[in-house]
């Protein structure tokens, strides 16, 4: 979680939210959400950063503190990861989602292929921390390769109740 980007945002209403899409001046911008358990604890975060209305991509980011139960997060992860695919591709109908993993966070760069994502590049050494350089994968997903994915089909019926992948 301390590589996680978050920027300060105030909570709006989804009215405000759609009222925002549909009239973007700025050409980029950020979708923040907090991921919360059932029993209403916040347990982590996702966001699309970086959407470009012309353009129609965004980045994907999700994250989970390291002392979450690993079993508990990957279901949430994989469900807000659902939720995120479907604001992102049936919403705001981005043409492309871009994922930037961390290369020593091999069980994540794993899960984002399983969703979909083609793994486009890596990049050596491309970001600073406080640990000092680390090594990224650029992963893409295409809305066509989105809508026509049978894993994320038979996901989204199972943790969602409907099909995610039938478009807008």
């Amino acid at each position: 979680m301390n590589l996680y980007r978050i920027l300060p945002i105030k909570a709006i209403s989804k009215q405000e939210l759609q009222n925002k899409i549909a009239t973007q001046q700025n050409p980029t911008t950020t979708f923040e959400w907090v991921i919360i358990n059932n029993q209403g604890t916040a347990i982590g975060l996702t966001s699309l950063e970086n959407y470009h209305k012309g353009q129609r991509k965004a980045e994907f980011l999700i994250g989970f503190p390291a002392h979450q139960s690993k079993q508990h997060s990957k279901y949430m992860a994989l469900e807000a990861s659902l939720l995120v695919l479907n604001f992102a591709f049936n919403k705001i109908a981005l043409h492309k989602l871009i994922s930037f993993v961390y290369a020593h966070n091999q069980q994540s760069q794993k899960n984002t292929l399983h969703l979909g994502f083609k793994q486009e590049g890596y990049f050596e050494q491309h970001f600073l921390c406080q640990k000092g350089f680390i090594d990224l994968y650029q992963n893409g997903l295409l809305r066509s390769d989105f809508l026509s994915n049978l894993k994320i089909k038979n996901l989204s019926i199972k943790l969602l109740q409907r099909d995610i992948t039938r478009g807008m």
